[in-house]
């Protein structure tokens, strides 16, 4: 024995008897013989946790909560599931997801992946190289990974003013490219399209802006069922756009024409431009 410690000396057993934990969801337990809080876990995903008002530990930060509301207003709302949650309480409790889109002010024009809080799906970017933000993600399946995203809502089939050939006849510019960075306001908004390929250009003069991408403003767009339907064209790849130029804008309406490429829809846009047949069905209409 110690000769500096009687029996009566030898040090009580910590206990959590008296030790309050105050974080939500925390509780006491003994570590290295002192009584500390910790979270029970849920998971092991890393590397951020939260404790939740279940008492569970979360790995990002739309927590189980048992209880939500908006602007401190009761009554609370139980919700039994993540995505109950985010539509409640909203994107800005889910860190880097609630953050805007940045593209910065460099020019390397990286294709990235960001959270879109209107649309609520995770959408395609452009990325400028630097002085962007952490809602900034390699690929989609990272970008969901992270952050909530809705089941796919099910809307009408858009209609367009014409067939293919028609809206194309019809239109101002045609281009094959990637729709990105979709901005929603009311009843309009705007996407950046990373041009790959010019079909048709009466009035825009794309082939003098390089690299650069092209800003396309939509009118009259109602967001819950959008048409055109560019919230699904913006994550289907190469898409083929049709629209009219307004006051030196490409503009689409709903009635205009977006639609998912492939080659048999570009090479029989290519022989419509090889063959006039513009020119003929406008004869055509034009013929007493």
């Amino acid at each position: 024995l110690d000769g500096n410690k009687a029996p009566m000396g030898i040090p009580k057993e910590a206990t959590c008897t008296s030790f309050t934990c105050t974080q939500q969801g925390s509780e006491c337990d003994i570590w290295d013989g002192q009584p500390v809080c910790k979270c029970r876990d849920r998971c092991e995903r890393e590397p951020h946790f939260t404790c939740a008002s279940d008492g569970m530990t979360y790995y990002n930060n739309c927590f189980s909560f048992t209880q939500c509301h908006i602007d401190k207003q009761k009554p609370w709302k139980v919700f039994e599931t993540y995505q109950g949650c985010m539509q409640c309480c909203g994107p800005e409790i889910s860190g880097p997801c609630g953050l805007p889109s940045l593209q910065g002010p460099c020019k390397a024009y990286e294709p990235r992946w960001a959270y879109s809080s209107t649309l609520q799906q995770c959408q395609p970017f452009i990325y400028g190289g630097c002085d962007g933000n952490d809602n900034n993600f390699e690929s989609k399946d990272v970008c969901e990974e992270t952050c909530p995203y809705s089941k796919i809502h099910h809307c009408k089939a858009c209609k367009v003013r014409g067939k293919m050939v028609m809206s194309f006849c019809q239109s101002d510019f045609v281009v094959l490219g990637r729709m990105t960075e979709l901005t929603e306001e009311k009843d309009s908004g705007h996407a950046l399209v990373t041009v790959e390929e010019i079909l048709k250009d009466q009035k825009m003069g794309l082939r003098f802006f390089g690299k650069e991408p092209l800003e396309v403003t939509f009118f009259n767009i109602d967001w819950n069922c959008p048409c055109p339907n560019i919230t699904a064209a913006a994550g289907e790849g190469q898409v083929i756009i049709m629209g009219n130029v307004s006051a030196g804008m490409a503009v689409l309406q709903p009635e205009s024409y977006v639609g998912s490429s492939s080659p048999r829809r570009v090479r029989k846009l290519r022989e419509v431009i090889s063959k006039n047949t513009c020119d003929v069905l406008k004869a055509i209409t034009n013929s007493p």
